[in-house]
């Protein structure tokens, strides 16, 4: 409710009993750590947004875990399985074209909050798009129309303010087409540095 009016903020959300002090929403960052109560249900949206302003929008993003990114694991945009299912193609990638990366999936409508200025190309318009940072597309040589595959990791267990990410996502692989690539530092976004993606919600 501190939130001024016509501010973007960022809302953290984490199942805690309802009789415990209300979860800080601080400027640098969720307190942690912060461990979810598996009894509790979290609050939804409706009420979220009953706690905020009056005509507040509310939209829903992730961030994944670390994964591994390559235009060589012959996967189509939108085609997902389990990890590990072609191993035999792994054996002759060429592991120069190998990078992590973390994916930023979102709300269409929350897309264009979230994403750095697009450089070339367009912001994704499906799940089976991509927005690539710059240097990621640099690493691998990716171009408009591309095709590259993500892979995320096996579950271990460990949950931060990212929720239930890596679960969702575990052991699994998942094809996409680069539909943009997006502006370096130079675009005074902090989530264009570094090798970042970005699409609309579909794989988490």
């Amino acid at each position: 409710a501190s939130i001024p009016d016509g501010a973007q903020a960022l809302v953290t959300a984490t199942a805690l009993p309802r009789e415990a002090p209300p979860f800080p929403q601080l400027p640098e960052g969720p307190p942690g750590p912060v461990m979810d109560d598996p009894e509790t249900i979290p609050a939804d949206s409706d009420e979220l947004a009953a706690a905020l302003p009056t005509g507040t929008e509310l939209h829903e993003f992730w961030r994944s875990p670390d994964l591994v990114a390559s235009p060589e694991l012959g996967l189509r945009p939108g085609e997902q399985r389990g990890a590990g299912e072609q191993a035999e193609r792994l054996e002759g990638i060429d592991y120069a074209l190998l990078s992590t990366v973390q994916l930023v999936e979102a709300e269409p409508e929350a897309l264009p909050l979230l994403a750095p200025a697009v450089a070339q190309g367009a912001l994704p318009r499906s799940a089976d798009e991509l927005l690539v940072s710059g240097s990621l597309a640099a690493r691998l040589g990716l171009s408009i129309g591309d095709e590259v595959g993500l892979i995320a990791p096996p579950d271990h267990g460990w949950r931060s303010s990212e929720g239930n990410t890596i679960a969702a996502m575990n052991d699994s692989e998942r094809g996409f087409r680069v539909a943009g690539i997006a502006e370096g530092a130079e675009s005074g976004n902090p989530d264009a540095v570094g090798e970042r993606a970005w699409s609309t919600a579909g794989w988490l």
